[in-house]
């Protein structure tokens, strides 16, 4: 799918029973496996306009499922931002609870985002998060990363075409 004559911004899908695959210069190539009919699994029509400007709706973690666990290192990044975030909260429910005070916890978050920034992965910060007194509970479940970009690329052009395709053949009266 791209605008004709041109192969900015393309993609195209390849479809089997169970299976769909998805190449192009944006996203991320990927194989699906969910029901037989893969088109109609993202097809997200029934959902209408959710966001008011005609936006396809996307189940961003169910089709991350789909995809299988061997796509995960390309469909989740370490976000510094949201990874200090995360310790932000924590920190702020350990001040209002008074297990620590207020300006301690501004000082790991200061040393949260320093060292986030120093060597921003997954691993370095829950390593991190670890060795601290108060957030070594953290570390274990804190979910410090967020859907790459290309990831978000990709189900949006997966949106989009079998949206296209449902519309084309709603034309056609199949």
């Amino acid at each position: 799918m791209s605008k004709p004559g041109i192969l900015a911004w393309h993609w195209e899908i390849l479809t089997a029973p169970g299976y769909l695959a998805f190449v192009g210069d944006i996203g991320v190539q990927s194989i699906f496996r969910r029901t037989t009919d893969m088109l109609g699994f993202f097809n997200t029509r029934s959902y209408g306009d959710l966001y008011g400007d005609g936006s396809p709706f996307m189940n961003l973690g169910y089709w991350e499922e789909k995809a299988g666990p061997h796509m995960q290192p390309v469909t989740r990044t370490f976000d510094v931002d949201h990874a200090v975030g995360v310790v932000r909260d924590s920190i702020d429910d350990l001040v209002a609870s008074d297990e620590i005070a207020a300006v301690h916890g501004d000082e790991l978050i200061v040393a949260a985002r320093d060292a986030a920034n120093l060597e921003p992965d997954t691993q370095s910060f829950g390593a991190l998060l670890y060795e601290s007194e108060h957030l070594n509970d953290l570390a274990s479940e804190a979910k410090v990363e967020t859907f790459h970009p290309q990831f978000l690329y990709t189900c949006f052009a997966l949106a989009t075409i079998a949206n296209s395709y449902v519309d084309y053949c709603d034309e056609k009266g199949d």
